[in-house]
C-alpha cells in the first residue's frame, strides 16, 4: 500500500509539473545580467523564443530602452538555445549560445567570429 500512495504522489507531482526531461522552455523567464543593470523577460512566441528589456538600472548612455528585443531568432538543439544578441554597447549584433548549468542560471556566449564573450544571468524570482 505505501509502494503504491509513493507511485500515485510521484505521477501527480510529474504531471503537476509537467515532464521533466522537456527542459527547452526553461529559459522562459526574468533573468538578471552579472552587473545587476539589465533585466530581460524571456518568452516564447511560436516555437522561437525571444528577450525584451524589463528594466535598466543605469539609463545614461544607453542606446536600448524598457520593451526593447534585445535577443532574437532563438531555438533549442542539442540541449542548448541559439539565437541572435544585440549588445547596444558595441552597437552591433552577435551570434549567441546559452546553456543552463542550474535551474536559475544561465551561461550566454556571445560570439563574433574567432572572439566571444560568456556571462552568467541569474533568474528573478
Amino acid at each position: 500500500m505505501k509502494l503504491f500512495l509513493l507511485q500515485l504522489t510521484t505521477i501527480f507531482i510529474v504531471l503537476l509539473h509537467g515532464n521533466p526531461t522537456d527542459t527547452k522552455d526553461q529559459i522562459i523567464g526574468q533573468w538578471e545580467n552579472p552587473d545587476k543593470t539589465r533585466q530581460v523577460e524571456i518568452f516564447k512566441k511560436g516555437e522561437m523564443y525571444y528577450g525584451k528589456i524589463l528594466a535598466l538600472k543605469d539609463t545614461k548612455n544607453v542606446k536600448v530602452k524598457k520593451g526593447d528585443i534585445v535577443m532574437f531568432d532563438i531555438r533549442f538543439a542539442n540541449n542548448k538555445w541559439i539565437g541572435k544578441i544585440k549588445v547596444p554597447a558595441k552597437d552591433n549584433t552577435f551570434d549567441m549560445e546559452i546553456t543552463m548549468p542550474t535551474i536559475d542560471k544561465l551561461n550566454i556566449k556571445a560570439s563574433f567570429g574567432l572572439f566571444n564573450k560568456t556571462r552568467i544571468w541569474t533568474r528573478i524570482p
